[in-house]
């Protein structure tokens, strides 16, 4: 203990958040106490927790990982139901714990409060340090420390005062008048006032509830209510009963509830559904334990004074609807440990002799870095409340609805888990545990994630860089039609195209002559092999389910109208608003991947390697012919053979039960589909990248330049490649970069890998053409996004 020799920390409230950082305490040699106000440590109250993979992770740096799952026997519900009010399944999220267990590591657990604090509490070393039955009555703070007196007539010295006592916190009042004494104002009299309650909660435990299915969590909705109902080991049920109050209630107003009130609560709503079998009744009748509560929901500005600083429930209370009360408190304590750790390391003598100063300091730190992540988390949970209890009738209708229609196919509601859990933190100076899992948490990935708001400022970027290219395109296309010299063959050429008798190909001809006339029109038939390929392979990916994405076609009909100048832009605009492609929803179907390179060849390679086959001015050279008839009649292709083979699996399978079905929902996880995905990637870029050089190649035959690309008139010039090939390539350009740019914002890159992508993907459109290399980054992306996985 030479570094933190006279450093001691008093520690108020012997809950979750409480015992953990005494177990954090502990792992770092670091004096303490924790002063409990109870007569015990692990009571009986009746309260049960939900832990989720945030809060395991860190437990499990702690070593209590396999204690908690031998305590709760091994045991978690796995179908996750959103009923209606009448106890009717909206949605089901089936092997929603397995889900979450590949992808995180960890499970979500629910089990007895109890349970949790006796592990928590079994594990610290030193119990002479836990003292219960030690409630705090005063505290004084000096430059030299803190003086914490207890209504038994105990006092403790100490340099630092963590309350971590719960909503009701005894600290937190005497920080607040401390610091009204020392230095009036700091406190602004709103702060408390922040502390608000909407809803009333009776929480409960029971026991062999009859008709109730085991193995499930349900969230029932209703006008005013929710339900939270969890199955548990030993045939236990843990459930909470959100009842909304009249008119919310602000800071002091907020009551505290008897049994009596709990009596007409429940005699008033005991007839509710639960299931189409059970009501809330029958839960309440089978109970163990139950309490009402009122239910605070707040942030509080001010965490600190001096030597006092609050964590958990003391100063960030959400809606237990959330799941993340008490993971909550974990991360602070967490954060709280990391920034005194490092400040440990950055003083000569560790923490001896710490100023008052360097402690505000200290604690300021922990606020900042836990404030948003916070205010987030209570934002979430109110919101869940106002959801499912129908506060908003007509607009969570239809959210449910869309909620049910991402949940059939796909994952919706696990990626609204993801989001809260992903982010968290971890014990930088302890190792993490090695458990597979598909999702890595923020802190593991390779670079930084960057905010959102910078994809939001990206959407505008890419939608001004729309508009601007399709009036370049429409710029270019006036020039082209200029650079005819005979004012009435340039009126006959626009009302010929207009009228849908001929193609861009004979204007072509018409300025170029003959000899460039099919050479610019299959090169840029064959540049868009990537686009279709994969807006074909992004239509079908998980990730994009239930956007404007899942069709594919859309886009390759619109590359037809607008050109691909038009079309990547709107692609990249959907692809920025649309949440970005994470390891676990970048599968996809092995039955599409397996198709792709065939069904590209049968149907758009092959026909359009026919249609230029034939004279230019046969019929096959018509605005139904080369142009759309390829791109539609692959994508209309792909459909069908998905359909169709999907409905074979689907009947196939359609008996599977048990542990087999389990593994076919999880199949998505091993990445089966990347090999296929990336023989694709390969084969796009050598047919495109093939054509590239021969069109150079033919056009350096010929005498022209190299590239050709009259860059002052953005015309129809005498190269190789003319201004609508330059668009689209400039077009497929921005998207790329783009695309580089997203996997830095998500942190799956570094920044110097960043920057030599887009170097790669800048100088590979010059050297093996712009489809070429798309489809080199894509593969890319494709192993950068599976390799995050550790599955």
């Amino acid at each position: 203990m030479e570094h933190t020799k006279d450093f001691k920390v008093i520690v108020v409230g012997g809950g979750v958040a409480g015992l953990t950082l005494a177990l954090m305490l502990e792992k770092f040699d670091i004096d303490y106490v924790l002063l409990e106000a109870r007569k015990e440590f692990a009571p009986q109250v009746g309260a049960s927790i939900g832990m989720m993979p945030n809060g395991l992770l860190v437990l499990d740096q702690l070593g209590c990982y396999e204690d908690i799952e031998a305590k709760s026997l091994g045991y978690s519900f796995d179908d996750m139901h959103i009923r209606a009010p009448n106890g009717e399944s909206l949605v089901c999220n089936r092997y929603m714990v397995s889900h979450l267990l590949k992808r995180h590591g960890y499970p979500m657990m629910f089990f007895d409060r109890q349970w949790l604090l006796q592990v928590l509490h079994n594990r610290v070393q030193y119990k002479d340090r836990l003292l219960v039955e030690h409630r705090v009555s005063r505290v004084k703070v000096s430059n030299s420390g803190v003086q914490v007196s207890t209504d038994n007539g105990k006092t403790f010295s100490g340099s630092i005062v963590l309350g971590v006592d719960g909503v009701y916190s005894n600290v937190r009042r005497e920080m607040r008048r401390v610091a009204n004494e020392v230095q009036p104002g700091y406190f602004p009299p709103a702060d408390e006032d922040n502390a608000t309650c909407n809803y009333q909660c009776i929480f409960g435990i029971s026991k062999d509830v009859v008709g109730l299915p085991d193995n499930e969590q349900c969230l029932v909705t209703g006008e005013g209510r929710s339900f939270l109902v969890m199955s548990g080991p030993e045939q236990r049920v843990y459930w909470f009963f959100f009842n909304r109050i009249p008119e919310p209630k602000h800071g002091d107003e907020i009551p505290k509830y008897t049994r009596q009130d709990e009596a007409k609560l429940v005699k008033k709503s005991c007839h509710l559904p639960i299931t189409e079998k059970v009501t809330f009744g029958d839960l309440y009748a089978k109970k163990i334990s139950s309490t009402l509560t009122p239910l605070h929901e707040f942030v509080f500005q001010k965490w600190f004074f001096q030597r006092i600083l609050l964590m958990g429930d003391s100063v960030h209370k959400p809606n237990p609807i959330s799941a993340m009360g008490g993971n909550g408190a974990i991360e602070t304590v967490t954060d709280f440990m990391n920034s005194l750790l490092e400040l440990r390391d950055a003083r000569k003598h560790g923490l001896q002799n710490l100023t008052t100063e360097e402690i505000a300091q200290l604690f300021a730190k922990v606020q900042e870095t836990r404030m948003k992540r916070s205010e987030e988390t209570i934002k979430n949970a109110h919101e869940m409340q106002s959801l499912f209890a129908l506060e908003k009738p007509t607009l969570a209708k239809l959210a449910i609805q869309y909620m049910g229609s991402r949940l059939a196919p796909d994952d919706g509601m696990l990626q609204q888990l993801a989001g809260p859990v992903i982010g968290s933190t971890k014990l930088k100076q302890l190792p993490v545990p090695s458990r597979p899992r598909a999702m890595p948490f923020d802190h593991e990935l390779p670079g930084q994630p960057k905010g959102t708001k910078h994809a939001v400022r990206l959407s505008t970027i890419l939608t001004i860089y729309a508009i601007l290219l399709l009036l370049v395109s429409f710029k270019g296309t006036s020039v082209m039609f200029n650079s005819i010299t005979d004012k009435e063959s340039r009126l006959s050429l626009l009302e010929r195209a207009w009228s849908g008798r001929r193609t861009i190909v004979e204007g072509y001809q018409a300025a170029t002559g003959d000899s460039m006339a099919k050479l610019q029109p299959i090169y840029l038939v064959s540049q868009l092999i990537s686009p279709l390929l994969i807006y074909t392979i992004e239509g079908y990916r998980s990730s994009n389910f239930g956007s404007a994405l899942v069709f594919p076609s859309i886009f390759t009909s619109g590359m037809l109208v607008f050109g691909i100048s038009g079309i990547a832009p709107v692609h990249a605009i959907l692809c920025s608003w649309n949440s970005h492609t994470t390891p676990v929803n970048r599968f996809v179907p092995l039955c599409v991947a397996k198709v792709l390179v065939p069904l590209l060849t049968a149907g758009y390679i092959l026909p359009s390697l026919m249609m230029f086959l034939l004279p230019i001015s046969s019929p096959g050279w018509e605005v139904y012919g080369v142009w759309k008839f390829p791109p539609l009649f692959f994508s209309s292709l792909t459909a069908i053979v998905v359909l169709a083979v999907r409905l074979w699996q689907l009947n196939k399978h359609s008996t599977v039960e048990g542990q087999e079905a389990i593994n076919r929902e999880l199949e998505s996880y091993q990445n089966r589909d990347l090999p296929v995905l990336k023989s694709a990637y390969e084969y796009a870029f050598a047919t495109q990248a093939t054509a590239h050089l021969a069109t150079l190649a033919y056009g350096h035959s010929l005498g022209l330049p190299l590239f050709g690309i009259d860059f002052t008139a953005l015309g129809l010039n005498k190269g190789p490649l003319n201004s609508d090939i330059v668009l689209a390539s400039l077009s497929i350009l921005g998207y790329c970069l783009y695309a580089v740019w997203d996997l830095r914002r998500a942190g799956y890159i570094r920044t110097d890998q960043a920057i030599k992508a887009s170097l790669c993907t800048i100088s590979g459109s010059f050297v093996v053409g712009p489809g070429a290399a798309w489809a080199g980054l894509w593969s890319w992306r494709e192993s950068i996004i599976a390799d995050l996985s550790k599955a």
